[in-house]
């Protein structure tokens, strides 16, 4: 929000316990690519996985558990904070469109965690309805940021199942990573 205070900054979280939380906020929740900070990737733009598979900021409730080298989340979500009206979506088709709804889990697991090498494996689930005559759209930016979106499907399906694969290897200087994902869209 260009330094600017909004409602998407607003965050409501309660730690039951140290290796706990829940929260209520506009948040990401799945992807590695995506939810690396923007400081922290190895490219400038981010992969086509998070833009398919619509990896944003998404209004809902998370619980978290974690250990030293272990997370697991849940999550259930509706349309960005910043949707006030889901007919204006990108990704509706029908002009009475409802907020859609999707049900996300997401585990990670370092085996490796040490000052010099670090080894990252992680998978996510997503499962998200329309919940309106609307349709999903699925389209990404060829490699940039700055490019129109191509190429997309148009508006298709009415709910979708995605699940993803994540990979990430440091050793001192040296990274390694890699996601996969897949979308069955119905």
């Amino acid at each position: 929000n260009n330094g600017s205070p909004a409602w998407d900054d607003v965050a409501i979280e309660y730690k039951p316990s140290e290796f706990s939380s829940i929260a209520f906020r506009n948040i990401k929740t799945y992807g590695l690519e995506n939810l690396t900070s923007t400081r922290f990737r190895t490219f400038m733009d981010q992969g086509a996985v998070g833009e398919i598979t619509e990896a944003n900021y998404h209004l809902g409730i998370v619980g978290k558990v974690w250990g030293p080298n272990w997370t697991a989340a849940l999550a259930v979500q509706g349309n960005s904070i910043n949707t006030s009206d889901v007919t204006l979506s990108s990704n509706t088709s029908t002009a009475n469109a409802e907020e859609r709804i999707q049900f996300v889990g997401r585990a990670t697991f370092a085996p490796i965690l040490t000052d010099n090498d670090k080894l990252h494996l992680g998978l996510w689930v997503r499962q998200r309805e329309s919940a309106s005559d609307g349709a999903f759209t699925y389209e990404t930016r060829a490699n940039t940021a700055v490019a129109p979106r191509f190429p997309s499907t148009g508006a298709i399906g009415d709910s979708d199942t995605a699940w993803g694969a994540e990979f990430a290897f440091i050793h001192r200087n040296f990274s390694l990573q890699a996601e996969y994902a897949s979308v069955n869209v119905t």
